[in-house]
């Protein structure tokens, strides 16, 4: 398992539910968390399962098949381990899935040009009773293959861009907003800070904070807490250097 630890002032995402993953990567996530807890004491993870990968081994009898998959697709393949059939609602159950995107990795793992699952009755919609079944007829020439994920229009039979709703719509254009208005914020407080110490060389923290804020309070009141985050990332990306003698 591999992770990615991202700051969430810097890659805002949205927050997910997090799925029902298999007990073989929750053990994996358990590990990594004591791991990162001892490094950095009183830091929190949040774990984004709809964004992840997966690389899956199965087997079939016209030969073994290595495919790349969306984590949540990765949770429901698993469980074909120990069934051969599930209904909508059993994987809904399951995994936790919010619905529509259950039914969107579903129909992905059950396209006619991919049939790793099969889907009882044949039809692009799920209800709670149709069935999905390991399909051991698979085959392929190719070894590793990458399973492409349906977008929500192609999942639900809707091509016209309008379909989309007026909030997903006003949502979308208010998290464009925020995360420019933030990211615009933040180059301008980490070029004052530059700007600085390029002609100071040296200062002490909470004079330059003041210094900083002084400089851009024409445009706008910056928070304290914020600068300092920035001086720490111009840090970490060797921009500025602690002194020494005096940290």
């Amino acid at each position: 398992m591999n992770v990615n630890v991202l700051t969430s002032g810097i890659w805002p995402f949205s927050l997910t539910d997090p799925c029902t993953l298999p007990v073989v990567i929750q053990k994996r996530m358990t590990q990594f968390q004591d791991f990162y807890y001892k490094k950095h004491a009183g830091h929190r993870l949040t774990w984004q399962t709809s964004l992840g990968t997966a690389n899956i081994l199965c087997a079939f009898p016209a030969g073994d098949k290595e495919f790349q998959v969306h984590t949540y697709q990765m949770c429901l393949m698993y469980l074909f381990n120990d069934a051969e059939s599930y209904t909508f609602a059993q994987l809904l159950e399951l995994t936790q899935i919010p619905d529509k995107e259950l039914e969107r990795h579903l129909l992905s793992l059950a396209h006619p040009k991919v049939k790793i699952l099969k889907k009882s009755p044949n039809t692009k919609k799920c209800e709670s009773d149709h069935t999905f079944a390991y399909n051991p007829e698979f085959a392929s020439k190719q070894y590793r293959i990458k399973v492409k994920l349906l977008s929500p229009m192609e999942a639900t039979g809707t091509d016209d861009a309008s379909a989309v709703s007026e909030e997903v719509m006003e949502a979308r254009k208010n998290r464009y907003s925020s995360t420019r208005f933030l990211f615009s914020h933040m180059f301008r407080v980490e070029a004052a800070i530059v700007r600085i110490m390029k002609a100071r060389q040296r200062m002490e923290h909470n004079s330059l904070v003041a210094e900083v804020l002084k400089q851009l309070s024409s445009r706008f009141t910056a928070d304290p807490t914020f600068i300092k985050k920035r001086v720490e990332s111009l840090i970490e990306r060797d921009y500025l250097q602690r002194d020494k003698d005096d940290r």
